[in-house]
């Protein structure tokens, strides 16, 4: 699908779009691909104790006062304290902007067929792999919100439901729940040693990864 960039990138009533990364590389090539619209990318740690301080700067070398909207992709899962960096982004955004939010959560999603239970492993698996971030913040995404005092808050749940699904969108939650996680695998066994459990759970992924594949196009 198209992205965020993609689809106001080039639009006449958006006059700026600031984009946050605490990867540079990643920074840089974002910049080199979005070069011709009207977003720009920065290196920047949103956890970090002195993010207020970053933001600020950035916003000022490029002569932003506030914000209208602050649109927050599959971040919420990955933060430590969630709270915090709320707080922190609603400083900055321009009174009556918006938060878009988008996360995920487990427990709204069905697949069937699995009668083997192989997608309910694989999310079991999610659920403790360092790399795949809190499989169930989407639960938690109102409170936040209610917490840092925003009033008008509009929560849309839309869990997975393989029935009725296309190959496109069945691929797609391939992707999603699948194809990261050997690399988060290899990562995690790259800092410290798999237990008895995370080892057979990745013989198993490896052994059933075609079968997986096809287990979501049924």
């Amino acid at each position: 699908g198209r992205t965020i960039i993609d689809r106001l990138g080039n639009r006449d009533e958006v006059s700026e779009i600031i984009g946050l990364e605490c990867n540079e590389d990643t920074v840089n090539r974002a910049n080199i691909i979005q070069a011709n619209t009207k977003a720009r990318f920065f290196t920047c740690d949103i956890e970090a104790d002195d993010f207020p301080e970053q933001l600020r700067e950035i916003m000022e070398d490029n002569q932003i006062s506030s914000f209208d909207i602050i649109h927050l992709s599959m971040i919420i899962l990955h933060l430590k304290n969630p709270f915090k960096v709320l707080k922190n982004l609603r400083r900055v955004l321009k009174p009556g902007g918006l938060f878009y939010i988008l996360d995920i959560d487990d427990g709204f999603n069905i697949v069937y067929p699995d009668e083997h239970k192989e997608f309910e492993r694989v999310v079991g698996i999610c659920n403790y792999l360092e790399g795949s971030g809190y499989r169930q913040s989407g639960r938690q995404i109102y409170s936040y919100l209610k917490k840092i005092g925003l009033e008008k808050i509009v929560l849309e749940k839309q869990g997975i439901n393989t029935i009725g699904m296309n190959y496109e969108e069945r691929d797609a939650l391939f992707k999603m729940y699948f194809s990261f996680i050997p690399e988060d695998f290899k990562i995690m066994a790259e800092k410290r040693n798999l237990n008895k459990c995370e080892a057979e759970d990745l013989e198993w992924l490896l052994e059933h990864y075609d079968l997986l594949e096809e287990l979501p196009h049924q």
